[in-house]
């Protein structure tokens, strides 16, 4: 008697509540009350279910927007014919893909048992908060891909994989509780520009590529991440509000654009055991770091620290042995070079393409000088560029009316002027502190000239002439 008075209770309230004593009934016990299917809003259910049962909710109840399954146990079921999408089977304790695809649901409770929910199963719906029951351990592929009204994920403490794009392109979606993950998918929460924080744990040991893309997140912490040793590609892209960036400390490379595209209001904490920084890793986004390479990085992949133009200056590390291809592209903003290897890192094509190499001081260690300057690339900055401003009165230099006049407290021994290009149009010897070379007869308005004094120092001069 207990039991009918809750139906007949329900039924006045428009919500139906009974016990579906064995999977695959839950359509006949419902239209067993009378109940209107077409305008029945709130259901609870209680007993086994099965994927027949869900198809029954997704077909037949158009107007619910309020389940609660919470003491439901998912029995297996398989089908000679698909009954969502493609899928012909579906496991116990797993939310059948794509049950609730689209759905006008705005409130669920899901089974205190469920250990899977299954691809695509809430996606494009209407849900605006999920709570994952404690014992879900992996949440597939597309899962909640796309809802419009989702802003916070809660529970989900034994959560342990996150699928491809299971949570992509909620753009609402403000707040995830803190779940020990271990893998991260490709795309997971690609595009979910209002996620602001995610918690990453020691348990961490993937994250797939783009998996964070276009997220909103202010920090990103992998400090913990002890077993997180390869970051994806674009894992962290297209970010716009980061605060600070913390790599895991057994970090080995970063995948190709990994954290490309983004602003970073504070410092970059790099771990010892990076060895490679690969391609795109940082094009577009400027860091605040003193050192923008660490020490023992050996290898710098194509375009990694491209289209820069706030950044003054890079040290490049003694340990770099190899720079990429068009690693330092369009560096409108670069003024100095560092260069601490002392044997010249080989370089990839147009390393420096669309940088002013005459406006930018080149550094290196006097006993390798001679090896930069022969170098392929290198070279062009000891002609186009300034190794060594005259900064003082011991070495002066003027311009008037095409004739260059130098001064030196130590003797010039020999002096050779070049055009911009490299190529030598004079060469003489000196043995004089004063020496005056007529430009009149050389075209262009750009010029370099290398001296060498009686104590063996250098000096180079960059001339514009008008």
């Amino acid at each position: 008697m207990r039991f009918l008075t809750i139906i007949l209770l329900a039924l006045l309230l428009n919500t139906t509540a009974f016990a579906a004593q064995k999977a695959g009934e839950l359509q006949s016990k419902l239209e067993s009350t009378n109940v209107d299917l077409a305008t029945l809003k709130d259901l609870a259910v209680d007993g086994e279910m099965d994927a027949r049962d869900f198809k029954f909710i997704a077909d037949k109840l158009p107007a619910l927007r309020t389940l609660d399954l919470g003491s439901v146990i998912i029995k297996e079921y398989s089908s000679s014919e698909s009954l969502f999408g493609n899928y012909v089977f579906f496991p116990a304790d797993e939310l059948p893909s794509m049950c609730f695809m689209g759905s006008k649901l705005t409130k669920i409770t899901l089974p205190a048992s469920l250990l899977t929910v299954g691809e695509g199963a809430f996606a494009a719906s209407q849900v605006e908060t999920i709570n994952l029951p404690d014992k879900v351990v992996e949440v597939k592929a597309m899962a909640f891909n796309a809802m419009p009204n989702l802003k916070q994920v809660t529970g989900g403490i034994g959560l342990q994989r996150i699928g491809e794009y299971a949570f992509g392109h909620c753009k609402n979606l403000q707040t995830v509780s803190d779940m020990p993950v271990t893998h991260i998918a490709p795309y997971a929460f690609v595009g979910c520009e209002s996620l602001k924080s995610f918690a990453f744990f020691s348990s961490l040991s993937q994250i797939g590529e783009c998996a964070f893309k276009g997220a909103g997140l202010a920090n990103i912490d992998l400090s913990l991440c002890k077993t997180l040793n390869v970051i994806g590609a674009w894992a962290f892209a297209d970010m716009t509000a980061i605060e600070t960036i913390k790599m895991p400390h057994n970090l080995i490379t970063m995948g190709e654009g990994a954290f490309c595209f983004n602003t970073v209001k504070n410092k970059v904490e790099f771990p010892a055991t990076l060895t490679k920084i690969n391609d795109l890793a940082f094009v577009g986004t400027e860091l605040v770091n003193d050192e923008i390479i660490p020490q023992g990085v050996d290898s710098i992949g194509d375009f990694a620290f491209s289209d820069w133009n706030k950044t003054l200056s890079v040290i490049i590390p003694s340990s770099v042995k190899h720079i990429g291809e068009q690693v330092f592209r369009n560096w409108t903003s670069l003024e100095m070079i560092d260069a601490r290897p002392m044997t010249p890192p080989t370089l990839g094509a147009d390393v420096w393409h669309g940088v002013e190499k005459t406006a930018v001081n080149v550094r290196v260690d006097n006993s390798v000088q001679s090896l930069y300057e022969s170098a392929d690339q290198w070279r062009d900055f000891f002609l186009s560029g300034v190794v060594e401003w005259p900064t003082d009165d011991s070495f002066r230099f003027s311009v008037k009316e095409d004739i260059l006049s130098i001064q030196s407290s130590n003797i010039i021994t020999d002096y050779t002027l070049f055009d911009i290009s490299g190529i030598v149009l004079a060469a003489d010897r000196t043995n004089d502190r004063q020496v005056a070379v007529d430009l009149t007869d050389f075209s262009g308005n750009l010029f370099v000239v290398r001296c060498v004094l009686e104590n063996k120092e250098v000096k180079y001069i960059k001339i514009a002439c008008k």
